[in-house]
């Protein structure tokens, strides 16, 4: 046996052991490193050593140097962006899927990863109630996933003639409809696939900034009779800012009459819809040609498992399938083979984290956990209701709350609320207790704030709630 077979045994023991001293600490840690740009490294060694050096001080440095200037996903005090926190079966799964270094790419590549994929794919579209026979298949992010939907819109738009020949002089121009509120990957898919920028329609929003769907019927009447060629529609189930829930079962609808593609992403607020008490709020999503779900946000796995459900795969397959002889096998016609239906030619084992972490928490648990986020929100909505100078500026469907502070008895105007609260954000995120990000609303600078960490309880909720108020009242 080499060292490097021994060292295997070692690295598991020092991550192990990591890992748990970690988790003991991890309140201690702020929410956000104060570091600034360029020193989020400390006095780490840039040289490239000539000789290898042991485990352990590779795990001092990182320790010493590199957690410093972390910021931790798994801290309680994350409530920025969209969380994506790692639970027990997912850090178990992660080395599992290291220690094998399995290529999923095909059948052939590793049987049982792709097997364990439309398992776990069918578990998941199981737990949400979508319908059985929608395939799935797993992509690293909701960019990707968002992006190989909508490949497979323009190959049913445009056809085996398209992929031949490439775009060709007089053809139509194709137009997406959204809303300004959805992701901002969306128009970059869109305008890597040659939709181009200003064919990108944005619909408006209702006051709880919902597609508005007799607007959009409007713009598609409108666009047909100019001689546009509508490539798909794209709504939103939990938008990014303030994770309004598009009317789908409306907007399907449309998208029947005219044959549109609709795709919803659902990439943050999807696994609401295991509770059945809320899945009033995804009604329709199951007409969909396609949907993004992202488990690694609020099903709790490691980052980097976002899954794309299909009603047909002919067309993502037709889009993208293109097999050299070198990876031709004696099984193709039996079995499903991954790359062909996406860009990507090397696959990690990620549905082993999908199925594990379903296996952890099952139905109840994940029921058990997501519904205390939501009543956490409405608990802290109810705080910023009744406290003097705080304005709410969205909705709370789900559990992220948007907000700002206008001092009462003073006349700012909109300008000066505005860098108030950019003030305000960069105080309470000094504080180490929590992080939040902003958005805007309405053109105002807003405050964000989402509970959706596995490790957030309302003991975490009461301390930001007091950082926030705390660093308020010094205007």
């Amino acid at each position: 046996m080499n060292d490097h077979h021994k060292d295997f045994g070692q690295a598991g023991q020092l991550a192990a052991g990591f890992t748990q001293s970690l988790f003991h600490q991890l309140e201690n840690l702020p929410a956000l490193p104060r570091v600034a740009p360029g020193q989020a490294l400390g006095s780490l060694e840039k040289e490239i050593p000539d000789n290898g050096q042991p485990l352990e001080q590779i795990l001092d440095d990182f320790r010493q140097h590199i957690l410093p200037g972390m910021t931790v996903w798994n801290h309680p005090g994350f409530m920025a962006y969209f969380n994506s926190t790692a639970s027990p079966a997912s850090l178990l799964s992660e080395m599992l899927i290291a220690s094998t270094n399995s290529n999923c790419m095909n059948w052939l590549s590793c049987p049982a990863g792709t097997e364990l994929e439309q398992l776990a794919i069918s578990w998941l579209a199981q737990l949400l109630g979508l319908p059985e026979n929608m395939w799935g298949i797993i992509f690293e992010g909701a960019s990707l996933s968002s992006f190989h939907a909508l490949a497979a819109a323009r190959e049913k738009v445009l056809g085996p003639a398209f992929r031949e020949k490439g775009w060709q002089p007089g053809r139509k121009p194709m137009r997406a409809y959204t809303t300004a509120h959805a992701h901002s990957s969306i128009a970059k898919a869109l305008m890597a696939l040659g939709a181009g920028k200003e064919n990108i329609i944005y619909i408006p929003v209702d006051e709880a900034f919902r597609m508005q769907p007799e607007a959009l019927e409007e713009q598609i009447r409108q666009d047909l009779k100019e001689g546009f060629q509508p490539l798909c529609v794209v709504a939103t189930l939990g938008t990014t800012s303030c994770t309004a829930m598009d009317p789908v079962s409306e907007i399907a609808g449309i998208c029947e009459i005219f044959d549109i593609w609709l795709h919803v992403d659902a990439a943050h607020a999807g696994p609401v819809a295991i509770l059945e008490s809320h899945r009033s709020l995804f009604e329709g999503w199951e007409k969909a040609d396609s949907i993004t779900v992202n488990p690694h946000k609020w099903m709790f796995l490691s980052i980097d498992t976002s899954v794309l459900f299909m009603q047909e795969r002919y067309y993502l397959r037709e889009a993208f399938s293109l097999t050299p002889d070198y990876l031709k096998t004696a099984y193709d016609e039996q079995v499903t083979n991954y790359y062909d239906y996406g860009l990507t030619l090397g696959r990690r084992f990620k549905a082993l984290k999908l199925w594990a972490n379903i296996r952890y928490f099952g139905r109840r648990g994940y029921q058990e956990i997501i519904g205390r986020h939501l009543e956490m929100a409405q608990l802290l909505r109810s705080w910023l209701e009744k406290e003097p100078g705080f304005e709410l500026l969205a909705p709370t469907p789900l559990s992220t709350l948007c907000f700002r502070y206008v001092p009462e008895g003073e006349t700012l105007t909109a300008e000066a609320i505005d860098v108030l609260n950019e003030h305000l954000l960069a105080a309470i995120n000094r504080t180490g207790q929590v992080f939040l990000t902003p958005t805007r609303l309405n053109g105002k600078f807003t405050i964000r704030l989402v509970i959706a960490s596995l490790w957030t309880e309302e003991e975490h909720v009461k301390k930001a709630w007091k950082a926030i108020r705390e660093c308020a009242g010094k205007w």
